[in-house]
């Protein structure tokens, strides 16, 4: 019983450390991406045709990694990567797919308190922005919030959402997505 108590306070410990390590550096890497983003008032005002319908994003790197830009939900500024991955997701949301130029952005979020954890406490109504590397501010308003079972992945990319973000949940039993549409 002792050492089952002392490992799960272990593991509770170590999960807590990455999850405020993880919070500094996106908060960080926030700031150094607000450093490089020009000033932009019109949101479609000079984007590089280039990139319409390609699904592909213009990006900075900072410390390595590719960035595309910010996404800002109630209480929460956060750098968004170019590409997703685990190892990726554990520093920031990531673009799990889509562009924002094309209207079917879809970030993904470790369930950090730091990071997605409380988009699951955001409603209807609530408002999301993202920031391209360009400067170009985009407005979204969540619509619809759904709970999926942990292997139903495929169901993110389903529907003509403007923007999805999601998360898993606490033990990763399910996963969170908020479905978003331009405002």
């Amino acid at each position: 019983g002792m050492l089952a108590f002392v490992s799960a306070a272990g593991l509770f410990i170590f999960n807590y450390m990455q999850d405020m390590r993880a919070g500094r550096d996106a908060a960080v890497t926030y700031t150094k991406i607000q450093e490089k983003i020009p000033e932009n008032e019109d949101p479609m005002s000079q984007i590089d045709p280039k990139y319409l319908g390609t699904g592909e994003m213009p990006y900075v790197t900072i410390d390595g990694l590719n960035y595309i830009g910010t996404v800002e939900i109630p209480s929460l500024k956060l750098p968004v990567q170019s590409e997703w991955s685990d190892e990726l997701s554990k520093i920031s949301p990531c673009r799990y797919k889509g562009s924002v130029y094309d209207g079917n952005l879809i970030i993904a979020g470790h369930n950090y308190k730091t990071h997605f954890r409380g988009i699951k406490l955001l409603g209807e109504g609530a408002e999301v922005k993202f920031t391209d590397v360009d400067g170009h501010t985009f407005s979204y308003v969540v619509k619809n919030i759904e709970t999926m079972e942990m292997h139903e992945v495929q169901r993110m990319e389903e529907g003509e959402w403007d923007l999805t973000l999601f998360t898993c949940t606490f033990g990763g039993k399910y996963r969170i997505a908020l479905r978003c549409d331009f405002k």
